[in-house]
């Protein structure tokens, strides 16, 4: 038990070893999706821009957030064929490791690869989109603190679908969640509104509360998320 963190931080360390190309690939997919949002954000801040703008825009936001807690290794393109998150599961029990082990490396994992893919998309983003034009870098800081908060409540429910679920199921549960952004971002446009607006305008105009309420929704998603995975585990029939 007392070896639960550096056994977790051994398998992590191993599973960037192993998979140097998706590393490699990681990186240049948050680059691309930098350099991407620059036409995006200028549709939005255009006077013209419609609905159907900022529906894109908001929809591309949402994607990003999602995306910064991937890992394109392997099991990310093979778990429609061959259920890989789960089979990687088993055999981490057959080894054995420790049920609490394996719960501590996947959210070491996540917390690791959205601080990195985080710190590559909004750094660029920063600079390519000129939004120090629009706001202050402790706002964007606080904006960016957000992204990986989103990032993280949304990668909470992915990875009890990647041990509880097949991998068929969990590309459905995938494609539902995108569907509910979806929506939700023509909902919000065709009120007037837009997710990136208004995040920029929150962080400008409320920092303080703001910054309390995502520090607290983010530490009691991390905390929450690994007792619930750790009762998944313990419940799920990996043999």
């Amino acid at each position: 038990m007392k070896r639960g963190w550096p056994d977790a931080w051994f398998i992590v360390k191993q599973e960037f070893k192993t998979s140097p190309i998706g590393l490699l690939l990681t990186i240049l997919f948050m680059v691309y999706l930098s350099v991407m949002t620059y036409p995006m954000v200028q549709m939005v801040f255009d006077k013209e821009a419609g609905v159907i703008s900022t529906i894109i825009t908001d929809f591309y936001l949402f994607l990003i957030f999602l995306s910064l807690g991937n890992f394109m290794n392997r099991r990310s393109t093979r778990y429609l064929s061959e259920d890989s998150y789960r089979q990687y599961v088993i055999k981490q029990r057959i080894l054995p490791i420790g049920i609490q082990t394996i719960v501590r490396a996947r959210y070491l994992q996540l917390i690791i690869l959205s601080l990195v893919n985080g710190t590559i998309f909004f750094f660029v983003s920063y600079f390519i989109i000129g939004l120090d034009k629009v706001t202050n870098t402790a706002s964007y800081a606080l904006f960016v603190l957000i992204g990986l908060t989103f990032s993280i409540l949304i990668n909470v429910l992915f990875t009890y679908c990647e041990w509880k679920m097949s991998g068929k199921i969990y590309m459905l549960v995938v494609l539902l969640v995108m569907v509910i952004l979806t929506i939700t971002a023509i909902i919000i446009s065709l009120c007037g509104g837009s997710v990136f607006k208004s995040l920029i305008y929150i962080t400008n105009e409320w920092p303080i509360p703001t910054a309390i309420v995502t520090i607290v929704v983010l530490s009691q998603a991390i905390v929450w998320g690994m007792k619930s995975s750790l009762q998944v585990l313990r419940r799920t029939d990996l043999s």
